[in-house]
């Protein structure tokens, strides 16, 4: 019924529950698997800083929930 689905995730604990809820679901339809995560907007002013690697900061953790979640959709078989 469902050709794609799209799962959203971050870092959180109740994400990868959802995550496998998801998949199971996803492997049921035999649908395909878009994963996105959606990084918070910084607020401050980077020039304050001086360094603009706070913005990397704040993609680390979200990059490496779409990383195991990737991992998990593979071991599921799922494309």
């Amino acid at each position: 019924m469902y050709k794609r689905m799209v799962i959203a995730v971050d870092h959180s604990e109740v994400s990868s529950h959802a995550l496998e809820q998801s998949l199971a679901w996803a492997l049921s339809e035999e649908s395909n698997v878009v994963l996105v995560s959606v990084v918070p907007g910084y607020e401050g002013d980077l020039r304050l800083m001086g360094d603009s690697s706070i913005l990397q900061s704040m993609r680390q953790p979200y990059i490496q929930a779409l990383d195991r979640a990737a991992d998990r959709a593979a071991t599921w078989g799922l494309p």
